[in-house]
């Protein structure tokens, strides 16, 4: 299976397992459901396929793989109307070797999770 999955930061810190790429994973994830990728991100974050999940949730599916790539993803937020939104443009893809939940931000962007592609294991 090739997919795209996006791990929450806060999903990584409560109860996700470090991985590294050439790692197989078997995650719980549920089909990708917010629009700001599509409209505000680079095109790799268009792209995902699925969340990863550990809290359950409607229409959850298990997937196997091998990771084949791991992104860092950070953001900007701005107020609009009193909420906090994602800032337009504003996303980083910083790529590293392992995840572990620990990275940090950057200035004034916020660590927000990992993109990770994941392969036929």
């Amino acid at each position: 299976m090739d997919a795209s999955v996006f791990v929450d930061f806060w999903q990584m810190k409560c109860c996700g397992d470090p991985f590294q790429i050439g790692s197989v994973v078997r995650w719980t994830v549920s089909p990708w459901s917010s629009a700001w990728p599509d409209t505000h991100f680079p095109d790799r974050l268009a792209r995902i396929d699925y969340r990863e999940e550990h809290h359950g949730g409607a229409d959850l599916t298990e997937i196997t793989g091998m990771v084949t790539s791991i992104d860092i993803v950070r953001w900007g937020y701005e107020e609009f109307g009193g909420t906090w939104y994602p800032k337009f443009d504003s996303a980083t893809l910083v790529s590293v070797d392992r995840a572990d939940g620990s990275d940090d931000d950057d200035g004034d962007l916020e660590f927000v999770g990992y993109l990770v592609e994941i392969g036929n294991s």
